[in-house]
Parts: C-alpha cells; structure tokens; sequence
C-alpha cells in the first residue's frame, strides 16, 4: 500500500522538473500530425522510465505502460499533444519559437502532467494495483486523430481510461467532473459563394456573392440551435473580398458548430448541412450564384 504522505512528498519535489518540461514543450509547438520534436522530447524522458513501449500507429503517438501487480488490469491515460497556428504575445522567457505556432490550449500543460504522473508510476511501480497505459495523441485540435487511435487499438484491454483538460476558471488545486457529457467537440462547415466576377464600375455584368455571404453569417449565427443547451455555431471567417476594384467571384465562409450529443458522428452531421444549405440558399434567392457546403472535421 502506497503511504500517502511519501506519495505527497514524491510529487512535490517532482514539481519544478515538470515545470520546467511544461516550458521545454511550450517553446516547441507543433501542429496536429506533426509533433515531431514535440515526441522526441516525450520520448526521451520516457526511456528513463524504461517503460513497455507500443508500436506509433500514426506515426506521432506516444503509447508506452507501466506494469503493475496485476497484468489482468489495465487503465488508461491519456493526454494531447499538439498546438494552434496563433501568434504568440506573451512576451514570457518561454514564448513559442516558432513563428505563428503556439500552445494556446494548454497541451504543453497537459503532456507534462501525464509524463510526471508516469514518473510517479515508476516511482511507486511494486505498489501499483493494476498496469498504466500512458497514452500520448496527436491530431486533437483539427485532425481529429483520438479517434483514429481508439480504431486502432490503442484502448483495447482497457478497464477504464481517463483524460483531463485544463480550466483556468477553476481555482487552483480544485478539480471538477460530472458524470455523462462535459466538454463539446465541434463540427467545421466551409460553405463556399461562387459568382461571377467582374470591374466595381460594371457590377450588372457579374454576380457579386458578397451580399448574400454576408445575409447568410446573419441567418447562420442567429438560425435557432437544433439542440438548445447544447450547441452553439459560430462564424469563425470570411475570406475572399480583397480587392477594392472587383467583384470578388469567390467567398468562403467556415462555421464552426461545438455540439454536446453523444454519438454525433454516427447520426448527427445530416441535420447541420442540411441547415447550412437551408440558410445559405435563402440568402442567395436573388442572385445566380453556386453554393457549396461541405463538413470539415466531425
């Protein structure tokens, strides 16, 4: 049996080594299927723990376990790994080095809890009920790779597995869960206006899709949810008008659509494409114009 005070004393003094890998992996963010270095860098503090490694099944994961008494048992945890194309303004001593990469989300945070959390494990091998999977996945925030992973095995034999997000509305030390839903995933639409372009001086000569563009990012922020308390869209972008000249024939908008309702990529999708090519097309009525709507991520 593990003495709680011994554990306690174990964790504090791992504190600042945890930190300090916190920083290393903020300084090196990398985009969803390509945390390369980003699992390097978690590799070589595994292999001080000489653990069980598994074969990367895409490429970048990182899946190894600890054993424990019982080899019946398995659990689970998990943690993300990859980082946002956003611009860092920090100005802190460990800012991103990469230009227009950043560990906005907090998986830098993330991989070093879980990389601690094996140290622990190894630690305290002799005394651990049942064997660790340390599961370390790429492709959350776009590529939607978990998924890909749990297809691939990676959750096979397990009793439970676990995982956490950060929350920086949360005091300090308190943790929060419920039981069913918590978070939302979320749904990416790119609907896309195709006009005909053609001189500002001229505007009858061509189909201008930018009004009705912008009658459809009204229509699709305030079209009521299809399932109210849990889901909420939101016009993320609107590219395509950049030239002060021309009617643009080209305009793209992406809507993105957090959801809570289970088992969305079996049965979901169809109700919000349906609603996008609802709201788009109404917005288009008066005006010649090819619309497509298409899913990005689910």
């Amino acid at each position: 049996m593990i003495m709680r005070e011994a554990l306690r004393e174990f964790i504090n003094g791992l504190v600042p080594e945890i930190r300090e890998m916190r920083q290393r992996l903020h300084r090196i963010p990398e985009l969803a299927g390509k945390e390369h270095e980003t699992r390097r860098l978690l590799k070589s503090e595994a292999d001080k723990l000489q653990p069980i490694y598994w074969q990367p099944k895409l490429g970048t994961d990182l899946v190894f376990e600890i054993p424990g008494r019982d080899p019946g048992k398995v659990i689970g945890l998990r943690a993300d790994m990859d980082a946002l194309p956003i611009l860092e303004k920090t100005g802190v001593g460990y800012a991103s080095g990469k230009e227009g990469l950043m560990h906005a989300c907090g998986h830098d945070g993330h991989m070093s809890i879980l990389m601690g959390t094996a140290k622990v494990a190894k630690a305290f091998e002799k005394h651990l009920p049942a064997t660790v999977r340390f599961i370390f996945q790429p492709g959350e925030e776009v590529l939607c790779m978990g998924a890909e992973l749990v297809e691939k095995g990676v959750c096979d034999g397990l009793s439970s597995v676990y995982g956490f997000h950060n929350w920086p509305g949360l005091p300090v030390g308190k943790i929060s869960s419920k039981p069913g839903i918590f978070f939302a995933a979320a749904n990416e639409f790119k609907i896309t206006f195709r006009g005909t372009a053609t001189h500002g001086a001229t505007p009858e000569k061509g189909n201008n899709p930018l009004l009705p563009a912008a009658d459809a990012v009204i229509r699709l922020q305030g079209s009521p949810p299809l399932f109210p308390g849990r889901e909420c869209g939101n016009i993320g972008m609107f590219s395509g008008a950049e030239k002060k000249l021309e009617c643009h024939p080209l305009l793209k908008l992406y809507w993105k659509v957090p959801f809570a309702i289970p088992v969305w990529r079996r049965e979901r999708p169809m109700p919000f494409r349906m609603r996008c090519a609802r709201q788009t097309e109404n917005s288009a009525v008066s005006i010649p114009l090819s619309i497509i709507s298409e899913i990005i991520c689910r």
